[in-house]
């Protein structure tokens, strides 16, 4: 089979098999039975584009998607939960997914990451199914030591404000850092750059826009702060000048 597309890792564990088999008194054979249901009820779900692969090893479901945007996986993911709790309602299974892939040779590193977004709500509580791309700074707390997604990390935040300042001959990264620096005042901020107050809230704006941040929660800002001080520490960022910007 030939895989293409934008490619997911979907990491499924079922949570309370054992507690299951001792409560009703299945045997072995029973046991595994049970497994088996779930990896028919997994593969029936209907909905198109789905899981090109799964497999069962265990209590562990692996299962590789093409072609889903993050609203389609989680509602592929509700589908499967609801697949599995119809042929056997006592029983728990969580999901960690990947990102998005282009080469199915990112298919290893899309395991890690779907494991990593398992361990969050299993370690911190919170949703059954969670997204690696939503995890944000947890991800880097959760991740294995040879993880390599720390750059990848960084490279979402500042990726797009790097690129902008070098085209448009921006300050986008020097503004984010000073509005840090400022304890996150603007008018701070602004007399530090030798700014208008409006060129800076029109920065902040350009920045939203290109990071999807919203620099009023404080998880984004936490998540921004953390990604220009891993930039900082693994690269030189050029200093800009401070000609203001309409």
């Amino acid at each position: 089979m030939t895989l293409s597309g934008a490619l997911r890792v979907l990491y499924g564990r079922l949570e309370n098999v054992d507690e299951l088999a001792t409560e009703n008194g299945w045997d072995t054979s029973a046991t595994d039975r049970v497994r088996r249901d779930v990896l028919r009820a997994v593969r029936g779900v209907d909905l198109r584009p789905g899981f090109s692969l799964t497999s069962l090893r265990g209590d562990v479901i692996v299962g590789v998607a093409a072609g889903l945007d993050s609203p389609a996986t989680k509602e592929l993911v509700r589908r499967t939960v609801g697949a599995v709790h119809e042929e056997h309602p006592g029983l728990r299974l969580s999901w960690g997914v990947s990102r998005a892939h282009a080469d199915s040779a990112d298919l290893p590193s899309g395991l890690n990451e779907a494991r990593t977004a398992l361990s969050a709500p299993r370690r911190l509580g919170g949703e059954a199914a969670l997204l690696y791309e939503e995890l944000g700074i947890v991800r880097l707390l959760l991740g294995s030591g040879d993880d390599p997604d720390l750059q990848t990390f960084v490279e979402e935040v500042t990726g797009p404000l790097i690129a902008y300042d070098r085209d448009s001959d921006g300050s986008l990264v020097r503004t984010l850092r000073a509005f840090f620096d400022a304890n996150c005042s603007q008018r701070v901020a602004a007399e530090r750059l030798f700014v208008h107050h409006k060129t800076l809230r029109y920065r902040l704006e350009r920045i939203k826009t290109l990071t999807g941040l919203d620099l009023n929660r404080h998880e984004d800002r936490m998540r921004a702060d953390f990604a220009l001080r891993l930039l900082q520490i693994n690269r030189s960022v050029p200093e800009e000048d401070g000609d203001e910007e309409p």
